[in-house]
C-alpha cells in the first residue's frame, strides 16, 4: 500500500457491489450495464489508485483508450479528474491537455490518451500496463485485438489488464458480446437483478449493474427511469430494458434526430449565417450543457464545451474551487458574443448579464419543443470535435411510444440537455425572427 494514499474499500468512497471488479488481477475487468450505475466513476476510481501505486504493483503506464480522440478529454479525462478532486488529491498530480496526460507526481505514473482515429495508437505507447476503453463497443473487435496484442510490459510485478465499459445497445453487432459472454439464458433477467456473470474465457470478469445499485444515483435520474417505466413502450421496450435495466437490447428506433454528421472544426466565422453560443441550464441533478452554434453551409453546426452539474452561475470567492457558468464562459473566451439560454431562467440570465455576457433568454411560446425540433429537422445536425455527450444524446433520444408500442410525437424527455441547448440556437435564430438580416450576429 502506497504512503501517499491508503485507502480501504470503504462504502463512503466505493459503492460495494464493485468491490470484487476492483480487486480482482484478471486481464480482462468488463463493467456494463444501465446509465447512473457508476460503472466509468468506479473505473476512474481504480486508476487513480493505480497511479498512486495503492495496490502494491508498482511500476504503471495507464492509456486512455476510446474510437475518436477528441472524445476522451471530456470523458474518461475528465471523470478521472474530478475523482481526484474528490479526494483532494490534486498537490499529487499534474495534469495537460497538449499532450493529454495525467501524472501522479510521488510515483511517477502515467495516464495518456489514444484515440483508433489516430496514427499514434498503443503501439506508440513504451510499456503499458493498463487500458480503459470507455464505450468499448465502438472500437471494433481488430482494433481490440491488435491493442491487446501491444498489453505488454518489461517491468516485473506490473500488473496487465484492461478496463472494458460500455452499455449494451446492440447485442446483435456487439463483438464483446461474442467475445467474453455466455449465452445470454444462463445469465439475464428481464428485472435486470443479477451481477457477476461467469465468462467463458478464464482471463475475464463480468459485472453487471444498474442505477439501482449505485446509492449515489438522486431521486430525480432514477424518476427518469420510472418514467421510462411507465411510458407506451412499458418495461419490454428497447429503450427502458438498456438504459433502465442494462439489459442486451437492438438498436435504438424512433430517433429524433437521424440526419446528423461529424466534423473536427467549426466553421469558419466568416462561413455562417448565424453563430452563437447556447446554454442549457442544470445543477444537482441535470448538466448544464453550453454548446457553440452555427448555421453554415445548410447545415447545424455544434460544438460542446460543457457539460457539467453542480455549477452555480456566478463564482464566488469564498469558495474558490466550486464551478460556476461564469468560470466556463471565462475559459471558453465567449467575450461578447450572444448566449442564447432558455428564458424561464430570468434571474439566472441577470446574473450572468452582471458579469458582463451578452446573454439572451429565448422566447419559447406555445408549441415550442416541437416547433424547435421541427425546425431542426430540416438541416443536417453537425456535431464537432470530441463532444462525447452530445454525440450520446444524438443516439439516445427518441420519440416515446404509445402503448400499442407506436411512437408519438412527443419526445423523451431525457438524454437532451445539449440539444436543448441547440434548439434554444434554432428557435432564437430561425423561428423567432430576431435574425433575420442574414449576416453573422454576434450580440
Amino acid at each position: 500500500m502506497s504512503k501517499h494514499l491508503k485507502l480501504n474499500f470503504k462504502e463512503e468512497l466505493f459503492n460495494p457491489i464493485y468491490f470484487e471488479w476492483l480487486k480482482s488481477e484478471l486481464r480482462y475487468k468488463i463493467a456494463y450495464g444501465s446509465r447512473d450505475s457508476g460503472k466509468s466513476h468506479t473505473a476512474a476510481q481504480y486508476i487513480v489508485l493505480e497511479l498512486l501505486g495503492s495496490f502494491g504493483h508498482g511500476y504503471c503506464k495507464v492509456v486512455l483508450l476510446r474510437r475518436h480522440y477528441n472524445t476522451i478529454k471530456d470523458s474518461q479525462f475528465q471523470t478521472i479528474l474530478d475523482v481526484i478532486a474528490d479526494w483532494k488529491l490534486e498537490s499529487l498530480f499534474k495534469a495537460t491537455v497538449s499532450p493529454l496526460e495525467i501524472t501522479c507526481i510521488p510515483t511517477k505514473n502515467k495516464c495518456l490518451a489514444r484515440g483508433l482515429d489516430k496514427p499514434a495508437t498503443l503501439k506508440s505507447v513504451k510499456d503499458p500496463t493498463l487500458v480503459w476503453a470507455e464505450e468499448a463497443d465502438e472500437i471494433g473487435l481488430d482494433a481490440f485485438i491488435k491493442s491487446d496484442l501491444s498489453l505488454r510490459t518489461s517491468y516485473r510485478n506490473s500488473i496487465l489488464q484492461w478496463l472494458i465499459t460500455f452499455n449494451p445497445e446492440n447485442e446483435e453487432t456487439s463483438w464483446i458480446n461474442d467475445r467474453f459472454f455466455p449465452a445470454k439464458s444462463t445469465y439475464e433477467k428481464d428485472d435486470g437483478k443479477f451481477n457477476y456473470i461467469e465468462s467463458p474465457d478464464p482471463k475475464a470478469i463480468i459485472l453487471h449493474t444498474t442505477y439501482e445499485d449505485n446509492p449515489w444515483c438522486s431521486e430525480d435520474r432514477r424518476q427518469i427511469y420510472e418514467d421510462l417505466r411507465h411510458s407506451g413502450e412499458g418495461e419490454t421496450g428497447n429503450y427502458y430494458r438498456v438504459y433502465a435495466k442494462g439489459l442486451w437490447g437492438n438498436a435504438l428506433d424512433g430517433q429524433v434526430f437521424t440526419n446528423v454528421e461529424y466534423a473536427e472544426d467549426m466553421p469558419g466565422i466568416e462561413e455562417c449565417k448565424y453563430y452563437s453560443f447556447a446554454l442549457d441550464f442544470g445543477f444537482s441533478n441535470d448538466p448544464t450543457a453550453i454548446l457553440e452554434c452555427a448555421l453554415a453551409h445548410g447545415k447545424l453546426w455544434f460544438k460542446e464545451h460543457c457539460y457539467r452539474r453542480g455549477l452555480v452561475n456566478v463564482h464566488n470567492p469564498i469558495v474558490p474551487s466550486q464551478g460556476s457558468i461564469q468560470k466556463e464562459l471565462e475559459r471558453m473566451e465567449v467575450g461578447k458574443t450572444t448566449i442564447i439560454c432558455d428564458s424561464a431562467e430570468p434571474k439566472s440570465i441577470q446574473e450572468l448579464r452582471n458579469c458582463g455576457f451578452q446573454v439572451v433568454g429565448v422566447k419559447k411560446g406555445k408549441g415550442s419543443i416541437n416547433q424547435g425540433i421541427s425546425k431542426m429537422q430540416e438541416y443536417p445536425i453537425v456535431i464537432v470535435g470530441g463532444s462525447p455527450n452530445l454525440r450520446k444524446e444524438v443516439r439516445s433520444y427518441v420519440w416515446a411510444k404509445d402503448k400499442e408500442g407506436n411512437s408519438t410525437n412527443k419526445p423523451v424527455d431525457a438524454w437532451n440537455h445539449g440539444l436543448d441547448a441547440g434548439r434554444y440556437f434554432t428557435n432564437h435564430y430561425l423561428l423567432q425572427g430576431s435574425a433575420s438580416s442574414g449576416h453573422v450576429v454576434f450580440g
